[in-house]
């Protein structure tokens, strides 16, 4: 897909709670998770934010992504994130 006759990326931002945090809905998950199958061991609850950035180099969408966790998608003092991309789109003729 292009827009405005640029390429676009798809990068995912998973954001989590870090591990010092209590994660109370992690929690309440495994334990019904548990009642259905007690193999459950752990369960941590987060969020997963998709980005479309109108770039066509992988780097510097990452670094714009990079750039919008750290300012706005998540809290420095209670979470972690991670980034991915998703797959390029733009560019399949």
């Amino acid at each position: 897909m292009k827009f405005g006759g640029e390429a676009m990326i798809k990068i995912g931002v998973k954001i989590q709670l870090k591990k010092e945090v209590l994660d109370t809905r992690g929690r309440t998950l495994l334990k019904l998770l548990q009642k259905e199958n007690p193999l459950f061991q752990e369960c941590r609850y987060g969020k997963y934010v998709v980005l479309s950035v109108k770039e066509k180099d992988h780097q510097k969408a990452l670094k714009q992504a990079d750039q919008a966790a750290k300012n706005i998608l998540h809290n420095d003092l209670i979470e972690t994130y991670e980034l991915e991309i998703i797959k390029p789109i733009g560019n399949r003729k």
